[in-house]
């Protein structure tokens, strides 16, 4: 079936497949009457283990693209190559599921350029060779699962990360906000990097994620000589309001710098989970506005309510 719609929020770009979904993307891009290009998804779209290919619009200016889930979702694909690189200047994708993305070795960006909203995204990647696997999204009530057994980067002259924001734009209020409401869960398997944070700022630039719930783990760090011991977030990425429970291990290797890693941004406030952290020599936490908990009570809602992060329960 070919696209239907006109591309107006009333009458949206209504999609089917993926294909569609590139040549409404096309549509949207090329249309001689400028402004947003609304795109809405009209049913589930079940790959069965075949290959994406690449929908990339990265080098694209000109109309700004909404697209609408409508509650529909991709699954079901395998993925070595980019799945979504959008135009990094307002284009929105809400309201949906991308889950079961497999990659065996991964280099390129898997999604990018995106604002996010109410989305869950979970991909499973067995080998990650390239730098980021999430590059200059924002994510506003968003769930968000990255499985990564063996994180081995080609590039290894740069800082290694796995989720990289875009950071505050001078020309855009509030664009330090890059995740808000969000819940993270990335776990990696085996690290081998040098200097590595799980979240970063591309440009540099401040990075303000709020009301967050961190999860995850980094399981094995597999040189023997490291940079540093690895971050959580890198010094200008600053999660407000936020729970930490991410699981970092012991390192019995060299740090050539010889200092601890402040292993979370330090405009950070909120909880960690101090049971999840094993390396006590390199792994600093302690002069942050953090308020330490054990895994005891970080279950407790009265343990951490008496400590000053209130947790309400919500009568339905």
């Amino acid at each position: 079936m070919a696209v239907t719609g006109q591309g107006t929020q009333e009458s949206p770009y209504l999609v089917r497949t993926r294909d569609e979904i590139e040549e409404a993307f096309q549509m949207s891009r090329e249309s001689a009457v400028s402004g947003t290009k609304y795109v809405k998804l009209v049913k589930n779209i079940d790959g069965k283990w075949g290959q994406w290919e690449a929908i990339n619009f990265k080098n694209v200016s000109g109309n700004n693209i909404d697209f609408d889930f409508d509650n529909h979702e991709i699954a079901n694909y395998y993925s070595e190559e980019i799945m979504f690189y959008m135009n990094e200047s307002g284009d929105t994708f809400r309201n949906g599921r991308i889950y079961n993305i497999v990659s065996q070795s991964r280099y390129y960006v898997f999604i990018g350029g995106i604002k996010l909203v109410k989305m869950s995204i979970s991909s499973k990647i067995y080998e990650q060779t390239g730098n980021s696997v999430l590059l200059y999204n924002e994510y506003s009530k968003c769930a968000v699962r990255l499985d990564i057994k063996d994180y081995n980067p080609l590039l290894t002259e740069f800082d290694q990360c796995i989720v990289s924001f875009a950071g505050l734009n001078p020309n855009v209020p509030g664009s330090e906000y890059q995740s808000e409401v969000t819940d993270w869960m990335i776990n990696i398997d085996n690290l081998n990097s040098s200097n590595f944070c799980v979240f970063n700022s591309g440009s540099g630039h401040q990075v303000i994620g709020e009301n967050n719930r961190i999860r995850g783990k980094i399981g094995t760090i597999k040189k023997n000589t490291i940079t540093n011991y690895p971050a959580i977030a890198d010094s200008v990425v600053a999660f407000e309001n936020s729970v930490f429970s991410y699981e970092m291990p012991a390192y019995s290797g060299t740090v050539s710098s010889g200092q601890a890693t402040t292993i979370i941004g330090t405009g950070s406030t909120g909880v960690i989970n101090s049971t999840l952290i094993h390396e006590l020599t390199y792994a600093n936490y302690t002069m942050l506005n953090l308020t330490p908990e054990t895994d005891t009570d970080m279950h407790s809602a009265d343990d951490l309510t008496e400590d000053g992060f209130p947790v309400y329960i919500v009568n339905p």
